[in-house]
């Protein structure tokens, strides 16, 4: 990943993350304790892969590494 990284907080409380300006996926707080992870697919804001973690530091890494694993597919 070599383009630009970038996190910003929308609707109050998601974490988007930017790679060269353009959201790819988001976390929050989906309740008590629980993150929702979500990987956008191209092109869309809803759908995609997601996932629940138990904490923000979690969302954070499991986002990075559905990125990872979904460039590493496309690139097959």
């Amino acid at each position: 990943m070599s383009d630009a990284r970038e996190w910003r907080l929308l609707y109050g409380s998601r974490r988007t993350l930017f790679i060269g300006g353009v959201g790819v996926g988001d976390y929050y707080q989906a309740s008590d304790g629980v993150f929702r992870v979500r990987l956008w697919p191209e092109d869309r804001l809803q759908g995609g892969r997601e996932r629940l973690v138990l904490t923000e530091e979690a969302a954070r890494i499991m986002l990075l590494g559905m990125l990872e694993r979904a460039t590493r597919d496309a690139g097959e």
